[in-house]
């Protein structure tokens, strides 16, 4: 793959500008103000400028989604993984305490594990 960060703005293709310019967001904090200012600088039109900064918007905005969304999907695996647990140990106590009998908390159990496996699914 070409290296294309070293060259310069007007040189580079729609995507590779969007692919610059957002990992410039990401990494030194600049706003689209100083993004735009960059790109005048070496003198691209205005209408290409308004789609790139529309671009790296939209792939900021998708990129803040995704986190979103591995989040609650790890928050579903651990609510999961809890309630599995809280099943295990309420029959294992229930086994090894007094009495002749004990509960098998299968639901528990099977709700847990199901949960944490639909949570994997869910990440991406």
């Amino acid at each position: 793959m070409e290296s294309y960060k070293n060259k310069p703005y007007n040189e580079l293709s729609v995507a590779q500008l969007v692919d610059l310019f957002s990992s410039k967001m990401k990494n030194e904090s600049l706003e689209f103000s100083e993004i735009r200012k960059q790109m005048e600088a070496f003198e691209i039109e205005n209408d290409k400028i308004s789609t790139i900064i529309r671009l790296i918007d939209s792939q900021i905005h998708r990129d803040l989604e995704l986190v979103q969304h591995n989040r609650k999907a790890k928050s579903i695996m651990f609510m999961g993984l809890a309630i599995a647990l809280v099943g295990i140990t309420i029959t294992i106590i229930s086994y090894f305490g007094s009495g002749r009998s004990y509960v098998i908390m299968y639901g528990a159990i099977a709700v847990g594990i199901s949960m944490f496996f639909g949570g994997m699914a869910k990440k991406r």
